[in-house]
């Protein structure tokens, strides 16, 4: 042992973190994966968010000024936001717990900031430039989906969201409405303005209230008889 410490001790402070572990019992390796304070507590991080709406947005929100910083910590207590104009949705991710997000008339594309957000269940991003909703599909927790006025043709993603009550998709290219079938929980879906064509594959949800299949291609209607 006394050879094995002087080994250890001499390999600089991990490897006496290391002997000590070992001499407690405890696996070195468990040790070692501990984070550092300073891994362990981020909260006081600053955060950057890039657009000027957001952030005027999230600053009224927390309070804040416009020269003060804004923590990761701070971030984290948001629930609810709504935030016009947005160009780019950069920093939203550090809102772990945000509830409902809303943001009208904007060039929003990128959803990626939205991932983390696992807590969201109302998502509104009417009259933007979102063409891509394939990393909504992580958002399992989302009940409404309000996505009117973009750029979106295939709405496969949303098949596995099987919490949705409510998607409002009108105004998009959307043409193939086969992926929603699934969603037997919807009690209103939102379809007008687009290039649907069949509506055969929406004859099973049964818990609809309000369904809006105006100004599209349809030119049977009878497999909705059911509903």
């Amino acid at each position: 042992m006394a050879a094995e410490f002087n080994r250890l001790a001499h390999g600089g402070p991990w490897r006496v973190i290391a002997l000590l572990a070992a001499l407690a019992g405890t696996p070195a390796e468990a040790v070692l994966a501990l984070p550092s304070v300073s891994e362990a507590d981020d909260s006081e991080e600053v955060v950057e968010i890039p657009d000027a709406a957001l952030r005027k947005a999230v600053e009224d929100a927390l309070g804040k000024g416009a020269e003060d910083p804004i923590t990761r910590g701070e971030m984290a207590t948001l629930r609810s936001l709504r935030a016009d104009n947005v160009g780019q949705l950069a920093g939203i991710e550090h809102a772990v717990n945000l509830r409902h997000l809303e943001s009208f008339n904007g060039a929003i594309s990128n959803l990626a900031p939205l991932t983390k957000l696992n807590s969201l269940t109302f998502l509104l991003l009417s009259g933007n430039a979102v063409a891509d909703v394939s990393l909504l599909s992580r958002l399992t927790a989302l009940n409404d989906l309000h996505l009117r006025r973009n750029q979106i043709a295939d709405v496969s993603p949303l098949a596995g969201l099987t919490a949705l009550a409510v998607i409002s998709l009108g105004g998009n290219a959307v043409a193939d409405v086969s992926p929603l079938a699934g969603l037997t929980a919807l009690e209103l879906l939102s379809l007008d303005h687009n290039a649907v064509a069949d509506v055969s594959p929406l004859a099973g949800l049964t818990a609809l209230e309000w369904l809006d299949l105006g100004r599209n291609k349809i030119a049977d209607v009878s497999p909705l008889a059911g509903l």
